[in-house]
């Protein structure tokens, strides 16, 4: 199985403050157990860094950045046929509060066929995709 791995799944293991903490550390522990295939972005990795700084510290932040670009992470890196895609959901989902940079995360999961991500955002669940659960 293939799971994208999201900011709000990031944060939520990497912050004990974080509400969805526990779950977020069971899930996480399911997945690395099972040898699920991770996928993420450069945007992900990126928007991680800067909220994990922000909640847990600069030396937390670096580490989650540095360990995202390693083995067991696939970091799928933005193109300009991605974006346009991306762009493209972005302007189509304009009721919608989506980020750009979950749009850039939904158009990987739908050129990869990835069905579950590791996250907190209800986003992901209003376009169809399922979450990690820990259970």
């Amino acid at each position: 199985m293939t799971v994208f791995v999201d900011t709000a799944g990031i944060v939520a293991l990497l912050s004990k403050a974080d509400a969805h903490h526990d779950d977020a550390v069971a899930a996480w522990r399911r997945l690395l157990a099972t040898r699920t295939r991770l996928v993420t972005s450069d945007l992900v990795v990126a928007e991680a860094t800067v909220v994990v700084r922000a909640r847990a510290g600069f030396e937390t932040s670096f580490r989650a950045a540095e360990q995202l670009l390693t083995d067991p992470f696939e970091v799928v890196w933005l193109d300009p046929p991605l974006m346009t895609e991306a762009l493209r959901l972005y302007r189509r989902h304009a009721d919608h509060t989506l980020s750009l940079c979950d749009c850039v995360s939904f158009a990987i999961m739908r050129r990869r066929r990835i069905e579950v991500a590791f996250t907190y955002d209800d986003d992901f669940d209003t376009l169809g995709f399922r979450r990690a659960r820990a259970e």
